[in-house]
C-alpha cells in the first residue's frame, strides 16, 4: 500500500503542502521545476517540491486506477506514475538534499538498486520508468552543478 512519508523538513518545524493538485501541474509530472535552476541550492525547497510531486503522483494514481478497469492501456500510465511516486516519495526530507553534489551522488547510488512493486502491472516497465525518472533528475541537477 502506498503512503506518503511526511517528514519534518530539515530544520523546519512543519511542512505545509497542499494536497490539492491542479490539472496543469499533472502535465509537468517528472519534470524539474524550471524556477529551481535559477536559484541557489536550498534543501528545504527541494524537499517540499519532491513532497508535492509525490502527492500529485499519488492523486494521479487514484485517477488512473479507476480508468484501468475500463481501458487496459492505462496500465502503462499507472506503472509510470507509480515509479515517479516511488522516486519522489523516497527523496523528500532526506539528508542527501543538503548539497547538490551529495544529492547527485545519492541519485546515482539509488539508480543502481531499483525497488520492486507489487502494485505494478509490469515489473520491467515499472523499473524502466523508475530508472528514467532518476536519470532525468541526475541530468538536470548535474547540469545545474556545472552551470553554477
Amino acid at each position: 500500500m502506498r503512503q506518503i512519508r511526511k517528514f519534518f523538513v530539515l530544520n523546519s518545524p512543519t511542512v505545509a503542502i497542499s494536497t490539492c493538485a491542479n490539472r496543469s501541474s499533472l502535465c509537468n509530472r517528472g519534470k524539474p521545476n524550471p524556477s529551481s535552476s535559477a536559484m541557489a541550492w536550498d534543501p528545504n525547497t527541494h524537499s517540499k517540491q519532491f513532497l508535492a510531486q509525490a502527492e500529485r503522483a499519488e492523486l494521479h494514481l487514484d485517477e488512473v486506477k479507476v480508468k484501468v478497469k475500463s481501458n487496459p492501456s492505462y496500465r502503462v500510465i499507472h506503472d509510470q506514475t507509480l515509479a515517479e511516486f516511488y522516486v519522489y516519495n523516497h527523496l523528500h526530507g532526506r539528508t542527501c538534499l543538503q548539497t547538490r553534489e551529495t544529492f547527485v551522488r545519492y541519485l546515482e547510488e539509488l539508480s543502481a538498486h531499483p525497488p520492486t512493486s507489487a502494485e505494478a502491472f509490469d515489473e520491467a516497465r515499472f523499473v524502466r520508468h523508475y530508472s528514467n525518472t532518476i536519470r532525468g533528475l541526475i541530468e538536470h541537477h548535474a547540469s545545474e552543478r556545472t552551470s553554477s
